[in-house]
Parts: structure tokens; sequence; C-alpha cells
């Protein structure tokens, strides 16, 4: 089946109206009589390969998603289209933002399909309502992380909120007080990473990222703890992906991670602070 008998298939299978356009030397676009809900004609894209045609949603179902703010895994919309995707054996290709299909030449079925799911998404999306932001009856981390360094009574030795320099650029670190303990001086730098709000996955290679250019910056002598909380919705994937980013890197990066639920490691954390902070204050 050549490109036209293929565009006059589909023709002939939904209804006079759609247009096909050249978008490279091999690749073209069929626009549909579709409207999405930006008033734009649905299309898709068709490229001829060796066995028939590999169709593309042209990433406007990822465009659509992250113009929803519904591009998170978890989401509604997401998982819907996942859904379709994986009863129609469609393929979501997350890192080109394209859904793929690979048909044989014959088989304007499956192209029909895809063309089903196309302007199912691109209609139904839109219309489902933004779920409702939970109400959150637990406190975030870095109200509970500030509240506790306060019990401490050596809050002015702690700078809050403070700038520091890493190898390639400033970051804004959640604590920072100097460890005279032993004679010594190490900066301590306390970064916290709030996984249960948000998009978690982020949180922590950000955290990550900013503890690979602090501690490989060597003209200052310091200890970098990340503290992290999943919260109650700890059972979520991304959530659970992210706590692991954050503790596999420890060894390798140089940092030390504290699950702020697992009670033993927030004593370790805060009773390591206190006694490093009294040694600060005896120092001075």
């Amino acid at each position: 089946m050549t490109e036209f008998k293929f565009l006059e298939s589909v023709k002939n299978e939904i209804l006079d109206g759609l247009e096909a356009c050249i978008l490279s030397e091999k690749d073209f676009k069929i626009t549909f009589p579709f409207l999405d809900a930006s008033g734009e004609n649905i299309a898709i894209g068709v490229t001829p390969t060796d066995r028939g045609f590999l169709l593309d949603d042209l990433g406007h179902s990822a465009g659509l998603l992250f113009q929803l703010g519904q591009h998170g895994e978890d989401s509604v919309s997401h998982q819907l289209i996942k859904n379709l995707c994986n009863a129609f054996d469609i393929n979501m290709d997350y890192t080109r933002g394209l859904l793929l299909l690979e048909i044989p030449k014959e088989d304007i079925n499956r192209a029909l399909d895809f063309v089903k799911v196309v302007i199912s998404i691109q209609t139904t999306i839109p219309e489902i309502p933004a779920k409702r932001r939970e109400r959150r009856t637990g406190r975030r981390l870095g109200s509970i992380l500030g509240n506790e360094i306060r019990q401490l009574r050596l809050l002015p030795n702690v700078q809050r909120q403070t700038e520091i320099q890493g190898k390639n650029e400033k970051w804004i670190a959640d604590y920072q007080y100097t460890n005279k303990m032993n004679g010594g001086s190490r900066d301590v730098i306390i970064v916290a990473a709030d996984l249960q709000w948000g998009e978690p996955r982020e949180k922590a290679a950000h955290v990550v990222t900013l503890a690979m250019d602090v501690l490989t910056s060597v003209q200052y002598q310091r200890d970098l703890r990340i503290v992290y909380m999943i919260g109650e919705n700890g059972h979520m994937v991304p959530s659970r992906r992210a706590a692991e980013l954050i503790k596999d890197n420890q060894q390798r990066v140089g940092y030390r991670a504290y699950n702020y639920q697992i009670q033993e490691e927030k004593q370790e954390f805060i009773q390591k602070i206190g006694n490093e902070l009294s040694g600060f204050a005896l120092s001075i």
C-alpha cells in the first residue's frame, strides 16, 4: 500500500474533510475535521517504513498533559492515556513525548484504532474536572524540622535559608552552621526534601544535584545532610522512587540521608545537630 492508498483508505473509513501535508522528505501529516479543546484540528503524523507505517500523535497528547498540569504519572489524565495505550497496544515514548504505533501496510483497522485514541484523548482529557486539592492534615517537613531545631535553643548559631557556593553555581540551603567540635571547623549544610507534595522525583533530583555540586567544591570543608519525608502517601510510586534516588546516591556523592519518618534516623539527626551546636557554643 502506498502513502496515497493509505490516505485514501483512512479517508473512506472516516469521512471527507481530512487533509494531508508533507512534513519532511518522508513524513506527512493527516489533519482531521475534528477540533481539540483549543479549536485546532486534530492531526497525526505518518512515516512510511519498510514494514508499513509508523503513526504518531505529533506530541499533542504530552503537550496537552503539561498544559493542564496533569503530566504527573499519578494524575487522572495520565492514567487514562496510559490505559488507552495499553488497551490498543500503543507505545508511550516518554523520551520524545510521542504516542507511537507501527502498523503493517494493509492493516487499516489498526490505523483507525490509533486515530480513535488520539481523538478521544484530545476531546476527552480537557473535559475531566481538575482533581480538587486534597486537604492536608499533616505538617510540612520544613515546619517540623524548623520547630525541632528551635527547641535546641541554639538557633543564633544557625543560618536559615542561606546561599551556598557550589563548584558550578549557587544554591539555597535550609540550614547551615559551623561544627567546631574536636578542634576542627567544618560547615554543616542541611537540605530538606519534602516528598509528600508536588513532584517528588524533581525534588529528589534537585537535592542530589545540589549535593554533588556543593561537595565537589574543594575550597570548603563541608558535611551535607539531606532530610526527607514521604508522608502518608509513601505508597505512591513517584514518592518511593524519589526516596530511593536520595538513599542510593549517598555513598557515591558523600552526603548523609535521613528519613524523618524513621524514629531512629530522626533521633540520630537531631542528636548530632545538638552535639555539634553545643560544641560550637562552648568554643566561643
